[in-house]
């Protein structure tokens, strides 16, 4: 299984470097691909067969905006490119600290492998997707009514015909403005009197698609203790009984 991540910064580099340590400390055969953008664009090159520092392509007007996350879905598709049979997509600030079976056993079932959040009303996508993008998506809010949120920042795919399509479909949503904004750090983006609360960019379109395409990997409490955003469920815990 290869390895895609991304930085945009000499900070989030030495994440990276932490986390491709760790990868090749379990793979140490996989091929890596760094994907950069911002002040770290200039270190873009081959650096050997089994390691490539690859630039963020601005083929939007906001790619290399880092509160839209369109990197993000961009680093999956240079994944699709750049990596052979399989790779993990993961945020660079993480690190692998045991032989990830669950994503192993997942991407030979089923060939991909999400997390979902849990199945509570606080993690509904309806409350962290916009009027506008819904609209651009071509959803309403009684379709997403039941739909849930998966975390953006760890993803595995073997690279197929199938999964190549998906992915194509989220960077083409992502590229339009209306769909990857406004920042997530937006609070009631479509107003005080909506249930939105903020956006959560690429996590949005990535929740809305994988039902769409019937890629659903529901809820697992063992998955979700191994792989889960702990601070985020910490979070809602404090609203609703996980």
């Amino acid at each position: 299984m290869d390895l895609v991540t991304v930085c945009s910064t000499h900070e989030f580099s030495l994440c990276a470097k932490k986390l491709i340590a760790s990868h090749l400390h379990l793979y140490p055969d996989a091929k890596v691909v760094l994907c950069v953008f911002g002040e770290m664009a200039n270190c873009a090159g081959r650096v050997t067969d089994k390691f490539e520092i690859v630039k963020i392509p601005q083929d939007c007007q906001h790619a290399w905006n880092p509160r839209y996350y369109y990197f993000k879905t961009a680093a999956l598709r240079i994944g699709m490119e750049h990596c052979r049979e399989s790779f993990a997509c993961i945020d660079s600030a993480h690190r692998i600290v045991a032989r990830p079976v669950e994503i192993e056993d997942a991407l030979r079932t089923k060939g991909r492998f999400y997390v979902e959040f849990p199945r509570v009303d606080f993690f509904k996508i309806k409350y962290v997707t916009t009027a506008a993008c819904q609209k651009k998506l071509g959803v309403t809010p009684e379709e997403i009514e039941e739909v849930y949120q998966y975390q953006a920042g760890l993803q595995a795919y073997r690279v197929t015909e199938e999964n190549v399509k998906f992915v194509d479909a989220l960077v083409k949503y992502m590229k339009d403005p209306l769909v990857a904004g406004p920042s997530n750090w937006a609070q009631q983006p479509d107003g005080v009197n909506s249930i939105v609360r903020h956006h959560r960019n690429d996590l949005s379109v990535l929740s809305i698609l994988i039902p769409r395409f019937k890629f659903d990997q529901p809820f697992s409490l063992d998955t979700s203790s191994k792989y889960g955003d702990r601070k985020k469920i910490g979070r809602a815990s404090c609203r609703e009984r996980v």
